[in-house]
C-alpha cells in the first residue's frame, strides 16, 4: 500500500478537494475497511492478506514512521501479512518498533534473522496456519532476495524463494496442512517461478512489482486506464500438469484483490471466481476507519503544510528511473548548491562540484497546477520520503566512472528500469545502451571543484572528487558496491533538508 492512507488521485499522489470533489480520487484505509467489512459479514470463511511494503511513499510515513503502518494493520485485522523491502529501509531500528506493535501474523520463510539479534527474537514465523470452517489453510511468507541491495537489512541473510517455500510447503503437508497459500514480496515474474516450481502450493499472493492483472481473457476491457500486464488469475502449469493461480493487485490502495476459492476433499483447488475490485468513488469510505484517518491527518497538517518554495512547472518524478528529469536535475544541483552556500572551501568555489541521485528515490511529482504554485514541506518529503542522510564522498574518477556505468548496466529494451539510474548534477554523460553492460559511457565531462569559475573537463580516472550522494547509495544501495565503504565519507544532512535548506520563501 506504500503509506496510502487518504485517497489518492490517478497518480497515486495527494487528492486535491477538487479531484475528490469531482469524484477522481480512489483507494485509502476507509475505502480498504469497506471492502474487508462487508466480505467479512457476507462469508466467515474470508482471508484478508498483505503482501508486504506497508512503509513508505507518503508523508505519512517520514513523518509517522511504524507506528501509523502498525496501526492501520491491526485496524484491517488481517489472517497474515508479509515484509517488503522497504519495511528495512530504517534498518533494524526502524523494523523492530514495527513488528512489536503488531497483533497479526507476520511469515517470512526465506529469510535468516539469526545474525541480527533484534530481529531473531520477534515472532516472525516462516508460515501460519488459520482454520476456516473447520480446514486448515497454511499460508508462507517471502520476501525477494534482492532487498539485500534495494533496501537496508543489515544482518538479514535473504534465501532462494523456491527453495525456502518448498521445505516449508512439505513440512505444513505432513502436519496434515492441504490448502498452502504462497505471500510474498518478490515480482510477478518470481511468483510465477514460485507457481510452477513448488509442487505443495495452491495459490501464489503476490506483491513487489506493482502489476496490475486483470480479466479471463486479453479481450476483456479493464475498469480504468491501468493496463494489465496478465490474467487475473494468471495460470501457472506445473510439471505434473496441476495448475496454480497467481494474483496481484497493483498496488497504492487503488484496487483490492478478490478471489472465491472452492477445495475438495484432498485439498485440490476445483473452482475460482473473483478478480480486482476498483476502490474508487463507487466504494462509501468506512466511518470509522476514516475517522482514525483523519486524526493523523490532523496531527500530520500542524507540521508539513509550510510553503517552503515555489514552481510554474510540472517537477516530472515519474520518468526519473529511466531518463534525466527536471525533478532530479533540481535535487541533484540543491544537493551541490546546499553544501557550496554552507562550506566555503580554500581552494575553489566548493569541494563537493557533483551530485549521484538514484532514480528510485524520487517517489512523486509536484505538479505546479494542482499546488497553485506553491511548494510545502510535505510535498518534498512525498518525492523523497527516505530517511536518508547526504554523504560526501571523495573518489577517483575511476569510481565515478563505474558508478555511471552502473546506472545503466541493467536497461533493456521495452522493459522498466530499476531504481539505479543516476540522476546527476556537474557530470555531463552519453551512453550508448546498444553496447554491453560496463561499456555504455561514450564520454563523461566533470565539474570542476578547486577553481573560482565552475567549467567542464573530461573526466580523469586518477583524479579525486568530492561526490555528494544519499547514504542509501553510499552504503552501497542499488548495487552501486563501488561507493561502499569509503574511508573519507562526510556525513551532511537529511537529503530533504538540504533541498529545502538553501534559502527561504518569498
Amino acid at each position: 500500500m506504500h503509506a496510502r492512507y487518504e485517497q489518492t488521485n490517478a497518480l497515486s499522489g495527494s487528492c486535491s478537494d477538487k479531484d475528490a470533489q469531482a469524484g477522481h480520487c480512489y483507494g485509502g484505509q476507509a475505502r480498504v475497511a469497506t471492502i474487508v467489512k462487508q466480505a467479512r459479514a457476507a462469508d466467515p470463511n474470508v482471508l484478508v492478506l498483505n503482501a508486504g511494503d506497508m512503509y513508505q511513499g507518503t508523508v505519512y510515513y517520514s513523518v509517522f514512521k511504524s507506528s501509523i503502518s502498525a496501526e492501520f494493520i491491526n485496524i484491517m485485522k488481517y489472517d497474515a501479512i508479509t515484509l517488503g523491502n522497504h519495511e528495512f529501509d530504517d534498518k533494524t531500528v526502524g523494523l523492530v518498533p514495527f513488528i512489536e506493535q503488531l497483533k497479526v501474523p507476520l511469515v517470512v520463510a526465506n529469510a535468516d534473522f539469526s545474525q541480527q539479534p533484534e530481529l531473531n527474537k520477534l515472532n516472525i514465523k516462516k508460515s501460519v496456519v488459520v482454520e476456516k470452517g473447520g480446514v486448515k489453510i497454511g499460508i508462507i511468507g517471502y520476501l525477494t532476495p534482492e532487498t539485500a541491495f534495494l533496501s537496508s537489512p543489515e544482518n538479514v541473510v535473504f534465501l532462494d524463494e523456491v527453495e525456502a517455500l518448498k521445505a516449508e510447503a512439505a513440512a505444513l503437508k505432513a502436519q496434515g496442512v492441504n490448502i498452502i497459500i504462497g505471500l510474498g514480496h518478490s515480482g510477478y515474474d518470481k511468483d510465477k517461478v514460485i507457481a510452477r516450481k513448488v509442487p505443495d502450493i495452491d495459490i501464489v499472493v503476490g506483491g513487489h512489482s506493482h502489476s496490475f492483472l486483470f480479466g479471463k481473457s486479453a479481450t476483456d476491457a479493464p475498469p480504468d486506464s491501468d493496463v494489465p500486464v496478465g490474467l487475473y488469475p494468471t495460470w501457472i502449469e506445473q510439471a505434473s500438469g496441476r495448475k496454480v493461480p497467481v494474483v496481484q493487485a497493483y498496488a497504492f490502495t487503488k484496487y483490492m484483490g478478490s478471489l472465491k476459492l472452492k477445495f475438495d476433499a484432498n485439498g485440490e483447488l476445483t473452482n475460482l471466481e473473483g478478480g480486482p475490485i476498483l476502490l474508487n468513488k463507487d466504494v462509501e469510505e468506512d466511518k470509522d476507519t476514516l475517522a482514525e484517518v483523519l486524526k493523523w491527518k490532523s496531527q500530520l497538517d500542524e507540521k508539513v503544510l509550510q510553503p517552503i518554495g515555489r514552481t510554474t512547472v510540472l517537477l516530472d518524478g515519474s520518468s526519473c528511473r529511466r531518463q534525466e528529469c527536471n525533478l532530479g536535475n533540481l535535487i541533484a544541483d540543491a544537493f551541490v548548491y546546499s553544501r557550496a552556500v554552507n562550506v566555503r572551501s580554500e581552494k575553489g568555489w566548493t569541494d563537493a562540484a557533483i551530485a549521484l541521485v538514484n532514480g528510485g528515490s524520487i517517489r512523486e511529482s509536484i505538479d505546479a497546477s494542482s499546488v497553485g504554485g506553491t511548494i510545502t514541506l510535505k510535498d518534498v518529503m512525498e518525492v523523497m520520503p527516505f530517511d536518508n542522510l547526504e554523504v560526501l564522498l571523495r573518489i577517483r574518477g575511476t569510481v565515478l566512472l563505474q558508478a555511471l556505468e552502473h546506472g545503466v548496466s541493467e536497461y533493456v529494451p521495452g522493459q522498466a528500469w530499476k531504481g539505479a539510474f543516476l540522476q546527476l548534477s556537474g557530470v555531463h554523460v552519453v551512453y550508448d545502451v546498444s553496447r554491453p553492460a560496463g561499456q555504455r559511457v561514450v564520454s563523461a565531462e566533470v565539474r570542476c571543484e578547486s577553481c573560482t569559475i565552475p567549467s567542464y573537463a573530461a573526466l580523469d580516472p586518477n583524479a579525486l572528487y568530492g561526490v555528494i550522494v544519499s547514504g542509501f547509495l553510499a552504503g552501497g544501495g542499488d548495487g552501486f558496491s563501488m561507493l561502499e565503504n569509503n574511508e573519507g565519507a562526510l556525513r551532511l544532512e537529511n537529503t530533504a533538508t538540504g533541498c529545502t535548506a538553501p534559502r527561504p520563501w518569498p
